[in-house]
């Protein structure tokens, strides 16, 4: 029988395989591969919590934005936008056309000092409606009830806060707005620049 091979460490030095060395080296680079899949992975995750958490300080913000209470002077600019929108599908409106026909001619702008003259007109023509029919109409009856909260926010509640820029009455039938600056003011402006 044969005497089984000396395994000392001393006497012959370890040498690898060439065969095992090739396994290690892959399983080595499965992990490099892993490691890098990993953090790429990670790093995606990341952007996306990153992302995640803008869209939610976003909207928070957004949100927050629109809960503040109106002021005298927005509250007025919306009402007469909306007044303008109800105005304009009572006029297109096949229901209220005939209605609207009686209507004096009206271009909203709450810094004319004539708004307020001009919205008692009209309510004074919403209520005295030849025909019953137009007034008891859903859309007239919206229109009368915003003229009649624009003409009161207006005339008593902000009454000292509205600023008028202009007087000018005409531009409320025509919605042609005359230069805010006269011929003097003008000349003075010119020299001053």
């Amino acid at each position: 029988m044969h005497a089984p091979p000396s395994c000392d460490v001393r006497t012959a030095p370890y040498k690898p395989e060439r065969r095992t060395f090739l396994q290690t080296e892959v399983a080595c680079a499965g992990i490099q591969r892993a490691q890098t899949e990993k953090s790429t992975e990670m790093s995606s995750a990341r952007a996306r919590c990153f992302f995640i958490f803008f869209v939610l300080v976003f909207w928070s913000v957004v949100r927050v934005g629109k809960c503040v209470p109106p002021t005298c002077y927005s509250r007025a600019l919306q009402l007469s936008k909306e007044i303008m929108e109800v105005l304009e599908k009572t006029h297109r409106s096949p229901r209220t056309k005939d209605c609207a026909e009686i209507f004096p001619k009206m271009f909203l702008d709450v810094h004319n000092s004539c708004v307020t003259a001009k919205l008692r007109d009209f309510l004074y023509v919403l209520d005295n409606l030849p025909v019953e029919h137009c007034r008891v109409r859903p859309r007239i009856v919206l229109l009368k009830r915003k003229m009649l909260t624009l003409y009161y926010i207006i005339s008593r509640v902000c009454y000292r806060d509205m600023v008028y820029l202009t007087n000018d009455c005409e531009a409320l039938e025509t919605g042609i707005k005359r230069p805010q600056y006269t011929e003097d003011t003008l000349q003075l402006l010119e020299e001053t620049s």
